[in-house]
């Protein structure tokens, strides 16, 4: 279940009136119906050839611009598209040693290299985008890719949630970015309790395939 290797279908968008059916548009890039926007060139979103031979600050700039452009295509709601936006910035500013440290603290592995991480995070959401042309013929990859549109809502709806507790106090901003210690299992705040149980099981997800949700 859910290979992390580069999805060969289409990238796809969600529209808005799912009863329609024929294309409205067509584009040297994209074929636009009333339930799809289907993009023929999927170049953007992936990262190139040579970024094996890029200087890591380099890598880090590709996976940073690829996760954005995928915005249009995470979610129509501008609500979600904020929650995806402040969770795309907090992933490549948050200290996440620390935060694996909070969540698992018996476990001694070593952290997985954070490019080696990011580029499977960028896999992974572009799975959770992405529609197979014929599902019947491939019916375990297009399973896996719902799964990861469904782990990938949960991701967003709980970056939602953080968001909401900061806003009501902004204090809480220490708690939930900067040290972790709502993660911690002695830290009694039912306000965290759910948060909490969620993000350690993405934590223990990270941990099994190697991604950085």
């Amino acid at each position: 279940m859910l290979p992390l290797a580069i999805p060969p279908n289409n990238i796809v968008r969600a529209m808005s009136s799912p009863n329609a059916t024929g294309p409205l548009m067509r584009t040297s890039k994209a074929i636009i119906t009333s339930n799809y926007t289907l993009l023929t060139d999927k170049t953007p979103y992936l990262l190139p050839v040579c970024f094996n031979e890029s200087c890591r600050a380099e890598q880090v700039r590709m996976l940073y611009r690829r996760f954005f452009r995928l915005r249009p295509l995470v979610a129509q709601r501008a609500m979600i598209k904020e929650s995806y936006t402040n969770y795309i910035r907090v992933k490549f500013s948050e200290d996440y040693a620390l935060k694996r440290r909070q969540a698992l603290p018996q476990n001694t592995c070593p952290v997985l290299d954070a490019i080696e991480a990011g580029r499977r995070s960028l896999t992974f959401i572009l799975k959770a985008v992405s529609e197979i042309e014929d599902a019947d013929s491939n019916p375990e990859l297009a399973y896996d890719n719902y799964i990861c549109r469904k782990i990938l809502k949960n991701v967003l709806t709980l970056e939602y949630q953080r968001e909401r507790l900061e806003f009501k106090n902004p204090k809480r901003k220490q708690i939930l970015r900067q040290n972790y210690e709502y993660l911690d299992a002695k830290y009694h705040d039912p306000k965290y309790t759910s948060l909490r149980n969620a993000d350690v099981s993405i934590i223990h997800f990270n941990e099994t395939l190697g991604t950085r949700l």
